[in-house]
């Protein structure tokens, strides 16, 4: 297959020289690699088909049930709409069934330990922020608060942030937040920030969404480490 613009074919040599003089050659490189790799353990997943098919089934009822689509009519004329035919979305399915079995195959020994490693990163706290004009205003902010008098005709905003990445430039902070901690000021652009800690939301691997950011993480270090195993070259012909 090659690529045709105005009529002038751009075969996969002449790409890789445009991508190469354009920079680009080593991360469509990277991409190309990745798929490769996915695709390969894909195939291997595949040959338990009937466990393939089941999940699928699965999903699709479940997607059904949340789109408020019953039957498999109010399904086809829903992927109607959409240009797409139900072959093609029991495909897309299938795949994504795939791929959910292939994370869990390869993360499920290693999910609990590589938790722990980033634990820190997952602990959140909700926090109350105080943005303030100056930086002696921020301090009397924080003397206030410290002291539990109230912070008054102040901006001030409530967010839910990970604690790591709220605190990696501040020295003195502590490894975990506990509730009422007050610190800053922080400047953001011409003005100060002062954070109060209202409330402590550890992670655990019990929540959906947790339990997937981690294994997600996981299961791109495990397909780099296949990356780095690859006997790559590229022949110029």
């Amino acid at each position: 297959m090659n690529l045709c613009v105005d009529g002038n074919e751009i075969d996969a040599a002449r790409a890789v020289e445009l991508l190469e003089r354009s920079g680009r050659l080593a991360a469509v490189l990277g991409w190309i690699l990745r798929q490769h790799v996915l695709e390969r353990e894909l195939a291997r997943i595949a040959a338990e088909e009937d466990v393939t098919s089941a999940l699928a089934a699965s999903a699709v009822t479940a997607f059904q049930a949340g789109a408020g689509l019953p039957g498999d009519a109010a399904l086809g004329e829903w992927l109607a709409g959409r240009g797409r035919s139900r072959a093609e979305f029991d495909r897309d399915v299938a795949r994504r069934v795939r791929i959910e079995q292939l994370k869990h195959e390869v993360t499920r020994a290693d999910l609990a330990e590589h938790f722990e490693r980033r634990r820190m990163f997952l602990d959140c706290a909700v926090v109350t922020a105080f943005s303030l004009e100056s930086k002696p205003a921020a301090d009397d902010a924080v003397a206030n608060l410290r002291a539990s008098r109230p912070v008054e005709r102040v901006e001030n905003w409530v967010a839910t942030v990970s604690w790591a990445e709220l605190t990696r430039d501040l020295d003195d902070a502590p490894a975990a937040p506990t509730p009422g901690f007050v610190f800053g000021p922080v400047q953001l652009g011409t003005r100060f920030a002062v954070f109060r800690v209202n409330e402590v939301v550890s992670a655990s691997l019990e929540d959906a969404d947790v339990r997937r950011r981690v294994r997600d993480e996981l299961f791109e270090l495990w397909l780099a480490e296949r990356l780095e195993q690859l006997d790559v070259s590229l022949v110029r012909t």
